[in-house]
């Protein structure tokens, strides 16, 4: 990721990525759930890169990991939909 996905990114690869905030964290980093917590919609434009990611399934409580993929789906799904209600010709209107 350092060598190939982040450089890719910083150069503009994905539309805007060239603006992006670039976090890179791991699941058992003590700042984790901080950083989960802290982004939100109105945050800028962020890549969150969590390395070692299958540590969430090995060291994670089944709470905790809840918790933390629910955290993960909020600050994915939220911006996406407001896109995608943004983008609808009729809903557009509502927005």
């Amino acid at each position: 990721m350092q060598a190939g996905l982040i450089p890719r990114l910083r150069a503009g690869a994905v539309h805007g990525s060239d603006r992006w905030g670039i976090i890179v964290t791991r699941p058992t980093d003590p700042t984790f759930r901080d950083i989960l917590t802290k982004l939100d919609q109105h945050s800028p434009p962020t890549a969150i890169i969590i390395d070692q990611f299958e540590e969430l399934f090995a060291t994670f409580s089944d709470a905790a990991r809840t918790e933390v993929v629910s955290e993960l789906t909020r600050l994915l799904v939220q911006p996406l939909m407001a896109s995608v209600l943004r983008s609808h010709p009729i809903l557009s209107k509502q927005f």
